[in-house]
């Protein structure tokens, strides 16, 4: 309410200003009045009247009814001009507001549903690997013994995954990557359920080597690889994979990475 009569107050006094600019205005259009020595209550004040506009148009309008009907016609026109704009400076501010009030809830709907797509990638359950993949290379030849790769799975997420693929091969490789398409299905438990941040050993695959393909390996020929990948369903009903692959380290005895994006990846 105050702010309202702050705005008001310039607009009063604007308008006095411009009324006084105006009815001097009119005073200097009449005719000079001839100077008299003899001055009377009655011609004094005519004097006075005939010289205020407001005075001057009270007698004008009361004298001509029609007159007086159409001064009142346009005083209410000049209202309603006048509430016409406050109308309109009303309903400005209202589409505004509405305007930011729009912007304000699509912004809150748009960060409401990040969060909600959020969520799941922070919760989900993320199946890798075991980190600790060990290994019995043997010569085929030798008593046809196979080589063994043992290994586990880890869940790194936060709520239990559901596995319900698992894929795995070991085999030499002379040049380039093998495709993923080329690891075997294994036959697994149904309902096999990994907890978050557990990791389940107890899984191998045999495979049979050469002499000389463990001799090329070991001059950097080509490699003795380990790859899969794993299918698992998180709590959210999602499907996700991850694929690995390994290259045997004769040195260290162990595996290390080897591939590329198509062997190496996650969903």
């Amino acid at each position: 309410m105050l702010g309202r009569a702050r705005q008001a107050i310039p607009l009063v006094l604007l308008a006095c200003v411009v009324l006084f600019f105006v009815n001097e205005i009119w005073r200097g259009t009449k005719n000079a009045h001839q100077p008299s020595h003899h001055y009377g209550a009655n011609q004094t004040r005519n004097e006075y009247q005939a010289n205020n506009i407001f005075s001057a148009w009270w007698n004008w309008t009361t004298d001509d009814p029609v007159a007086f009907y159409t001064s009142i016609l346009s005083l209410l026109t000049a209202v309603l001009v006048g509430v016409s704009f406050i109308q309109i400076r009303f309903l400005t501010l209202a589409e505004i507001t509405a305007r930011r009030a729009a912007i304000a809830a699509r912004r809150s709907a748009n960060a409401a549903r990040k969060s909600a797509e959020h969520i799941p990638r922070v919760e989900r359950a993320y199946v890798f690997l075991g980190m600790e993949v060990t290994s019995e290379i043997a010569i085929n030849s030798v008593n046809g013994k196979k080589s063994k790769v043992s290994f586990g799975l880890k869940n790194h997420g936060k709520t239990p995954a559901a596995i319900h693929e698992l894929h795995v091969m070991a085999d030499f490789w002379g040049a380039g990557w093998p495709a993923m398409v080329t690891a075997i299905k294994m036959e697994i438990q149904k309902g096999w359920m990994i907890s978050a941040g557990e990791t389940q050993d107890g899984y191998s695959t045999e495979f049979p080597l050469h002499s000389e393909q463990i001799e090329r390996a070991r001059t950097g020929k080509g490699y003795i690889l380990f790859w899969g990948k794993v299918a698992y369903r998180d709590v959210f009903g999602e499907s996700h994979e991850s694929g690995w692959c390994r290259a045997y380290h004769f040195e260290s005895g162990g595996w290390r990475f080897a591939g590329d994006e198509t062997l190496n990846y996650y969903t």
